[in-house]
C-alpha cells in the first residue's frame, strides 16, 4: 500500500476506534483543558447564533459525541476562539467557499453578519473568491449575499 494511503488509513482507524478526544489532543502535544472546552462552547455559540442551523451540532452530539466534543474543544476552542475571531470568521468563510462547500460556506457567511460585517464587506469577499476561483478554473457556485444576510438577521432576532 502507498505510504500516504497507509498513514491515512491508520489515522482514520485510530480516530474511529480510540476516540477523537483522546487522539486529537495527543496530536497537538497536550491536553484539552476545561477552559479550552469553555472557550470552544462560547466561540461556537458566537459563530452559530446567526447561522440558524443548530441541527448540525445536535446531530453530531447525538450520534458522534466524540467528534462533536473534538470540534468544540479543539476546532472552536484552540483554533478559532479568542481575540481576532471576527476576522478569522471572514477568512474561514472565504476558504470554505473556495472549497465549494456551499452549505457550510453559507453558515459561515451568515456568521459574519453576526460579527458585524456589512453586506458590502461580505459581498466583496465573495466576489474576490469568485474571481480567484474563475482564474483557477474552479466552480464555487453563486452566493446570494442578500439572502444570507436576511436569514442571519432573522436567526439573530429569533435567538435574542
Amino acid at each position: 500500500m502507498e505510504p500516504f494511503l497507509a498513514m491515512r488509513s491508520a489515522i482514520t482507524t485510530t480516530v474511529l476506534f480510540s476516540g477523537a478526544p483522546q487522539v486529537l489532543p495527543a496530536c497537538l502535544g497536550g491536553e484539552v483543558m476545561a477552559e479550552t472546552l469553555s472557550i470552544g462552547r462560547e466561540t461556537h455559540a458566537d459563530i452559530y447564533k446567526a447561522s440558524g442551523n443548530a441541527e448540525v451540532f445536535e446531530m453530531l452530539r447525538r450520534y458522534c459525541g466524540d467528534v462533536e466534543y473534538a470540534l468544540i474543544a479543539i476546532g472552536f476552542g484552540l483554533f478559532m476562539g479568542g481575540e481576532g475571531l471576527r476576522e478569522r470568521e471572514l477568512v474561514l468563510a472565504a476558504a470554505i467557499m473556495a472549497m465549494g462547500a456551499r452549505r457550510q460556506a453559507g453558515s459561515y457567511l451568515k456568521a459574519c453578519f453576526g460579527f458585524g460585517w456589512t453586506r458590502e464587506e461580505v459581498q466583496s469577499v465573495v466576489d474576490m473568491v469568485g474571481r480567484v476561483a474563475e482564474w483557477c478554473r474552479v466552480q464555487v457556485g453563486k452566493v446570494d449575499v442578500g439572502l444570507l444576510e436576511r436569514e442571519a438577521r432573522e436567526a439573530l432576532e429569533k435567538n435574542s
